[in-house]
């Protein structure tokens, strides 16, 4: 398992994957759980994720929601803002952009491409965003939130 940070939308639709295979009781007993614990599933964590993503349609999809987000700004918002878990988490997605309603979520740009050029964003299209290879699971990243 890559516990980089851009497979983390990734793990959560194989977690997805893998709890619809357990039985009734199982599934029950976990989902409150799974829906208060998806934060990969936000849009935020989506776009990132797909931005990075080796699919040419992927990155297309997310460089034009970012740029949509922007509004013909050149540079994204990149100071704090409020973060919260996805509201409707879809238990049953099986592809990272349906992991939660995008019409009902208030979608955020990623921070990492806050800063970038409209020109730079668009470049997004044509090959893959390069994260630095930040862990999902680590102590620094708990002791932070």
């Amino acid at each position: 398992m890559n516990h980089q940070i851009k497979y983390g939308s990734w793990h959560l639709i194989k977690l997805f994957r893998l709890w619809r295979k357990q039985d009734a009781r199982v599934k029950n007993a976990s989902q409150p759980y799974l829906r208060s614990e998806s934060w990969w599933a936000h849009p935020e964590n989506v776009l990132g994720a797909l931005l990075c993503s080796d699919d040419t349609g992927q990155r297309v999809f997310a460089v034009d929601a970012i740029m949509a987000l922007r509004a013909e700004r050149e540079h994204g918002f990149s100071g704090l803002r409020f973060f919260k878990v996805p509201v409707m988490v879809h238990l049953d997605a099986c592809d990272i952009k349906s992991l939660s309603d995008w019409k009902a979520e208030t979608i955020t740009e990623p921070v990492f491409t806050a800063r970038m050029s409209l020109d730079q964003l668009d470049a997004l299209k044509v090959a893959p965003l390069e994260l630095p290879p930040y862990s999902v699971h680590t102590q620094s990243c708990e002791r932070a939130v």
